[in-house]
C-alpha cells in the first residue's frame, strides 16, 4: 500500500470526490512516486471506471475503486481512500491489485 499526507484544499468536513480532477491527480501522483514505480518501473497514466465504495462525512473519509492504465499498457485495479486529518491535511491510501 502507498500512503501520503496532502494539504487539505477542500474545506472542513470535505475530502476529494473519487472521480474529481484533484482526486485523480493525487492518486496518480502518489502511485507514481511510490515504491512500485522504482522497483518494477510501473507508472499510472490514467484512471477509468471510478466509483465510490463508501463515504463517511462525519469522519471525513471516502473510499474509492478504479481501474488504472499503466505505461506498460497493463490494467491495475486500485482501491484508494482519502481521510481527513486534524492538522489540515488528508491521508491517501492506495492499494493496487495487479491482474
Amino acid at each position: 500500500m502507498l500512503f501520503i499526507f496532502v494539504p487539505l484544499l477542500f474545506g472542513a468536513g470535505s475530502v476529494p470526490k473519487c472521480d474529481g480532477f484533484i482526486a485523480k491527480g493525487e492518486v496518480i501522483d502518489t502511485f507514481n512516486n511510490g515504491p512500485m514505480t522504482s522497483i518494477i518501473n510501473l507508472r499510472l497514466i490514467e484512471l477509468d471506471n471510478i466509483f465510490e465504495v463508501s463515504f463517511d462525512e462525519e469522519r471525513g473519509y471516502r473510499k474509492c475503486r478504479a481501474i488504472g492504465m499503466t505505461n506498460a499498457a497493463r490494467e491495475v485495479s486500485l482501491n484508494y481512500s482519502f481521510e481527513e486529518r486534524d492538522n489540515g491535511t488528508y491521508w491517501i491510501e492506495i492499494e493496487p491489485l495487479l491482474r
